[in-house]
């Protein structure tokens, strides 16, 4: 209350920044702040930054009624990205900010509904950047999003957008995008897209790589593209082969500059998607990776590990900015004696979070991966999670453990550990 007792002129005069980022306000606490610019009491604020708070929404449109410039005539950055601070553990079912909204959706449908009408009318400020979270659930309205993906909001320049297609058609929200004239003018795009359904994944994925082909996505900074489990994707009869080959073809041709996070989980990949990944891997275009992860995949074997490993040995650049890979529920254990390869080589070296969780390793492989550890490939205080691999030989295992050990790597073999 004190601080909203101070947000006016007669207090702050000259206040130009205003951050209260992972401070636990809720909507009745941002409403005050919305207040105090409505009422002109922070003429000079250039920054208003309100992210990491556990806000449901209500806030949402006394925020977008003060944005206004008279009121707020020098705002030029406002941050309600409300999870910033979600750490995400592979594919998700899109991401926590969908499992966070799912129980607030009306509150958010609302509020978000009249703050993206205030970004449009004339009396919002002309140099505003906005950065903001959107879900499915807290914007059911397709045309809303295929709003988003034409860029008819050209203030929300920082956005993590959050699709679930039977909510929302994720073909449509890219072919508005592919339509348009100049596309999306974001400076960075989060995409965390889920599917259920065969048919309508193999659309919206080809749909994902003209995008990309057609340059509408340079502002791209985290993909995550995840289908259903994979029993139902045993039992389609669908063909997922053209989806995927347009995605893949166009990571392999199209450098992503911003792209810092790929997860690929839950589908059905194959020796030829894991080649045209390697390909991506060979020609730099995923050089600023600093997460990687292909997950629930038995297409992912020895074979394909070992192609994607020797493209990072034989590139120019490898992976040197990748902190995190991970491959659970995959067979790309079987390789894991390429992956200590691509370790020796030098060109992971960033890496310090390994997932190989439920990945088929085998004693070839923990012997590879021994003798890249004995050789200090891994920084002090990396981690190693292998959980439910079963059927590795005592001696190999005890070898492994103990050069994990005297290298102070952390190592997980139980899957409760939450790293």
């Amino acid at each position: 209350k004190q601080l909203y007792s101070v947000l006016n002129v007669s207090s702050l005069p000259r206040l130009c920044a205003l951050v209260l980022r992972d401070c636990g306000l809720l909507d009745g606490e941002i409403k005050r702040i919305a207040t105090a610019l409505h009422l002109g009491g922070l003429p000079v604020l250039v920054t208003l930054d309100l992210g990491g708070n556990p806000w449901k929404g209500r806030c949402l449109g006394p925020l977008g009624k003060a944005l206004q410039a008279d009121a707020v005539p020098s705002l030029r950055d406002l941050n309600l990205c409300a999870l910033t601070t979600a750490e995400l553990e592979g594919p998700s079912a899109v991401n926590e900010a969908v499992l966070y909204n799912r129980r607030t959706w009306e509150t958010q449908r609302k509020g978000l509904r009249a703050f993206l009408a205030a970004l449009r009318t004339q009396e919002c400020p002309p140099h505003l950047h906005v950065s903001l979270d959107i879900s499915s659930e807290s914007l059911d309205r397709e045309n809303s999003f295929c709003e988003l993906a034409a860029g008819k909001y050209p203030s929300l320049r920082t956005v993590g957008l959050s699709i679930r297609d039977d909510e929302v058609s994720i073909a449509s929200f890219f072919r508005a995008m592919i339509d348009s004239e100049g596309g999306p003018s974001f400076e960075n795009l989060d995409l965390f897209l889920l599917w259920e359904e065969a048919r309508e994944m193999d659309e919206g994925v080809k749909l994902l790589g003209e995008a990309m082909g057609k340059e509408r996505l340079a502002s791209l900074r985290q993909l995550e593209v995840t289908g259903c489990g994979v029993d139902e994707w045993e039992n389609t009869t669908e063909d997922l082969s053209i989806g995927k080959t347009a995605f893949f073809t166009a990571l392999s041709t199209v450098r992503l500059p911003q792209l810092i996070d790929l997860s690929v989980g839950f589908l059905p990949l194959t020796t030829a998607d894991i080649a045209l990944i390697s390909l991506a891997v060979g020609m730099g275009n995923l050089s600023g990776l600093r997460k990687l992860a292909l997950v629930s995949s038995l297409g992912v074997g020895k074979e394909e590990m070992e192609m994607l490993m020797n493209a990072v040995v034989e590139s120019n650049e490898g992976l040197p900015r990748l902190h995190r890979l991970n491959v659970r529920g995959t067979r790309a254990g079987e390789g894991g004696a390429a992956l200590g390869q691509a370790l020796l080589s030098g060109k992971l070296g960033a890496l310090h979070i390994i997932v190989l969780e439920e990945c088929h390793l085998t004693n070839e492989a923990v012997k590879g991966l021994t003798r890249a550890v004995k050789q200090g490939v891994l920084a002090s205080g990396s981690i190693i999670k292998f959980a439910e691999n079963g059927g590795l030989g005592e001696d190999a295992l005890q070898e492994w453990v103990e050069a994990l050990k005297e290298r102070n790597i952390i190592s997980f073999r139980s899957l409760t550990s939450d790293v």
